[in-house]
């Protein structure tokens, strides 16, 4: 009986095999004093405080109430008790952001400009950047730049000319042609 158990184990575990997804790059403790939607945000979005008191539920409970402090002490709430919000997580992005802009300005020397919410961007993919709020791409073009969510495609294209269309939330790359004298 045991055979065929194990087996049926793995034939299920081959045919199905595990996903595992990264769900932050930043340690719990980082996400208690970080600018930036993170995934402890989100957990206090979506749970509030509902997690076990031992081992790593312990160690979300603790990270979780310093977070609150820390946004409390930071103004993005107005009493540590309050719930976390998808305006909160939309705060705290476009902090992460205008943080990582004034970065890159002095680095390039470049004005930002905010990315539309809907129409076309064009620019130069320069560089990755990896952010407690997520993955961002900088697009370049001649006297400024701009912060666009990054999408996998894009790191094949890296220091190459990309267009983007904007239809709603969500963004469709293509490479497009450089021009060259000839």
């Amino acid at each position: 009986m045991v055979g065929k158990a194990g087996a049926y184990e793995f034939e299920t575990t081959r045919s199905k095999p595990v996903r595992m997804e990264m769900a932050s790059r930043l340690d719990l403790g980082s996400m208690r004093t970080t600018i930036g939607a993170t995934w402890l945000d989100e957990h206090l979005r979506d749970h509030g405080d509902d997690v076990g008191v031992r081992g790593f539920g312990g160690d979300v409970e603790q990270a979780s109430m310093a977070r609150r402090a820390f946004l409390h002490r930071e103004g993005i709430l107005k009493e540590v008790g309050d719930t976390i919000t998808d305006n909160t997580l939309q705060t705290l992005e476009k902090c992460d952001l205008a943080n990582a802009a004034k970065s890159i300005a002095l680095k390039l020397s470049k004005e930002f400009t905010s990315a539309p919410s809907s129409g076309r961007i064009n620019g130069i993919y320069t560089q990755r950047l990896d952010r407690p709020s997520g993955r961002y791409a900088v697009i370049e073009r001649a006297k400024d730049f701009s912060l666009m969510p990054w999408s996998e495609i894009m790191d094949h294209n890296l220091g190459k000319q990309i267009s983007g269309l904007i239809p709603s939330k969500s963004i469709s790359w293509t490479l497009t042609r450089g021009r060259g004298i000839e």
